[in-house]
């Protein structure tokens, strides 16, 4: 769990990689791990709330969609996952 929480929060250094990536498989591979992967970052608020700025109500609603869309996702996958098993 750790570790998904720090890679969540890491997600924009899988797709802002140095030119020295350019054409190789490490890069496919961070690319396909930046949209598979939930991106966390999508939820801080911190520096608003450091700053004292306020919070657009199209960013919370961006939010929120995001992490609705990737909780169905995933409960879609489990269900696929766990359809044919007894209980």
């Amino acid at each position: 769990m750790f570790a998904t929480y720090v890679v969540g929060h890491a997600t924009s250094i899988f797709i802002n990689l140095p030119k020295q990536f350019d054409g190789t498989v490490s890069k496919k591979l961070l690319e396909v791990l930046y949209y598979v992967l939930p991106n966390l970052s999508n939820f801080d608020i911190a520096s608003e709330a450091a700053n004292g700025t306020s919070v657009s109500a199209a960013y919370v609603v961006w939010a929120l969609v995001y992490g609705t869309v990737y909780t169905v996702m995933l409960l879609a996958l489990a269900a696929l996952a766990f359809e044919d098993k007894d209980v």
